[in-house]
């Protein structure tokens, strides 16, 4: 390692898509702070910590050294718990650095599956408080674009 690069923690945010890509694929499995995690050595010199679950998934993508994927830190409603979403970034969002047109269109299915995500995560800890809800098509799409105007604003 590079002795002027000091390795940082990456701490995602809530409910925004995050690309990240890894340095090296298989992840290190450590107690960390809130119990046994995986610790994945990023791209950049970041580390990240991740639950067991977590790592089981990002392991399962079959990644390559530095190919991208998506995290997804899903904060479960009315909770400190989170769902986490981990994908493969699909092939045609690189096209977008250079086209505005899919640029806006990735957003936009970020933003609609991070909506999803919560969404299902809020209808499941209902029911496990005995609150049923039921999120329709115009709730997922308020909180699509309430995910969109958030990452404008943090951009």
């Amino acid at each position: 390692m590079n002795p002027q690069h000091k390795p940082t923690t990456l701490k995602l945010e809530p409910n925004v898509p995050t690309e990240l890509a890894l340095h090296h694929v298989n992840g290190l499995e450590v107690q960390g702070n809130y119990g046994p995690q995986v610790l994945f050595t990023l791209t950049g010199y970041r580390k990240l910590y991740v639950p067991l679950e977590v790592g089981k998934e990002i392991r399962s993508l079959s990644l390559a050294p530095g190919q991208p994927f998506i995290v997804t830190k899903v904060q479960r409603e009315g909770s400190r718990s989170f769902n986490w979403v981990v994908e493969r970034k699909p092939a045609h969002q690189n096209e977008a650095l250079h086209d505005p047109a899919i640029q806006s269109f990735t957003q936009i299915e970020q933003a609609l599956k991070t909506a999803i995500a919560a969404a299902c995560a809020a209808e499941k800890f209902g029911k496990e408080i005995g609150y049923d809800i039921r999120f329709s098509e115009h709730s997922i799409k308020s909180l699509a674009c309430t995910a969109m105007i958030g990452q404008g604003r943090a951009a």
